[in-house]
């Protein structure tokens, strides 16, 4: 990657964080190229440029991703999450949300979920998968916010490159913040199920203990704290991971007393080396939860 691309990506992937977490405000162009320092036409260049997307497609499709995974997974009226994400009046979000998935919010809404779970399933089968992997009870924890420094994948989760947690660790050394305890950790923001493969945003991360300026491709956020599902599975990265997320999913919404809480879904790793071909890597699983009232 060039010098000028890394200094594109100092100034874009701190805006991406900061849409992330401001998804109700009135992001329009003026506003966000005054927060990167940047006059409106080379800001909206760059985005374009760095993103593949204008900054109003990609908030607008941000938007109604997040909207789409919370008709289905909330337990909240649609005008709720409309002024929740900032849209400006529910005929607004109606018309845009109809036009990116060809139904009404309301419609999508009331269709059926369908999760998809092949663990409690015949004794044959059972054998098989525990003999590569092992599954912990779920179990719900308070996670604090966690300070992160992160280099952003896009494109389908199975192929983010494990070489970008190296890349991490040899920053956190060269910048001598490196300890041996520091978490390494993976954060998806999208829900597969939803956003095209293509365009799914994940973070590998690794601790810090503050915040810093953009280095080239690797940036700076901090992991929101809060309520979440969690599991513990152990055993290879890749396809049977996602036996740990049936299970999670299953039992939030079996449960009664908690709903899904939205993205980003957080792998911690215990583990000082990424090797996806590890037998015992055993990683925490995060999904985020609000707690029903009943």
């Amino acid at each position: 990657m060039n010098a000028i691309k890394n200094k594109e990506l100092e100034v874009i992937i701190p805006i991406l964080v900061y849409i992330q977490a401001n998804l109700h405000d009135d992001l329009v162009l003026d506003t966000v190229s005054k927060k990167a320092g940047l006059s409106s036409f080379y800001f909206h260049r760059m985005f374009k440029s760095v993103v593949g997307e204008t900054l109003k497609q990609y908030i607008t499709r941000i938007k109604l991703e997040q909207a789409a995974f919370a008709l289905k997974y909330w337990d909240e009226k649609v005008i709720n999450i409309s002024t929740d994400l900032g849209f400006k009046n529910s005929e607004t979000f109606t018309r845009a949300f109809k036009k990116k998935y060809n139904m009404t919010p309301k419609n999508y809404k009331e269709q059926p979920i369908h999760i998809k779970t092949d663990i409690n399933v015949e004794n044959s089968y059972h054998q098989k998968v525990f003999s590569e992997f092992e599954i912990s009870a779920v179990s719900i924890k308070r996670l604090c916010p966690i300070n992160v420094a992160f280099i952003r994948s896009v494109g389908p989760y199975e192929e983010v490159d494990p070489g970008s947690f190296d890349k991490l660790i040899q920053w956190a050394k060269k910048n001598n913040v490196y300890r041996k305890d520091l978490l390494l950790i993976g954060v998806g923001h999208d829900a597969p199920s939803i956003t095209p493969s293509s365009l799914l945003r994940f973070d590998s991360c690794i601790e810090v203990n503050k915040s810093f300026f953009s280095e080239g491709e690797i940036s700076y956020q901090q992991l929101g704290g809060g309520q979440y599902a969690t599991l513990t599975y152990v055993g290879q990265y890749g396809a049977n991971m996602k036996h740990a997320y049936q299970k999670l999913y299953q039992e939030i919404h079996q449960a009664r007393n908690i709903d899904f809480g939205g993205l980003p879904v957080i792998e911690i790793y215990k583990t000082t080396l990424i090797n996806p071909n590890f037998h015992l890597n055993q990683t925490e699983i995060y999904v985020p939860i609000k707690v029903k009232k009943l």
